[in-house]
């Protein structure tokens, strides 16, 4: 659900987060916070590349970061999980030697992965 920021006319959603995981490591962590973009390819049996999350605030205690996007996620019925696909609008390609990732711009608002 969008948050709005008046002063500035933005739009954020969120909050969602992500744990701490072989795919999200500290060092994961750290470059989304200083880059504002969290990254994600495609899944194990995917059909293409997404960003995953999960919806709402990090719980307290769990090792991961929380954070805001201007991106509105992909129309989703889950409870708890929440994506952005290459056809969201908003995302953005990555091309690597690793593969072709998406990412969204965010605002870190907790990092426990320090």
């Amino acid at each position: 659900m969008p948050a709005s920021h008046a002063i500035l006319g933005i739009v954020e959603y969120g909050p969602y987060h992500r744990r701490e995981s072989p795919t999200q490591t500290v060092a994961d962590a750290a470059r989304q916070e200083a880059s504002g973009e969290v990254w994600g390819q495609t899944a194990r049996g995917g059909s293409g590349p997404s960003v995953k999350a999960y919806r709402g605030a990090l719980p307290t205690g769990t090792r991961g970061i929380e954070f805001m996007t201007v991106v509105a996620p992909y129309p989703n019925p889950h409870p708890h999980l929440v994506q952005w696909r290459e056809s969201t609008p908003g995302v953005r390609f990555r091309f690597t030697g690793a593969g072709t990732f998406v990412a969204i711009p965010v605002r870190v608002t907790v990092n426990t992965q320090v």
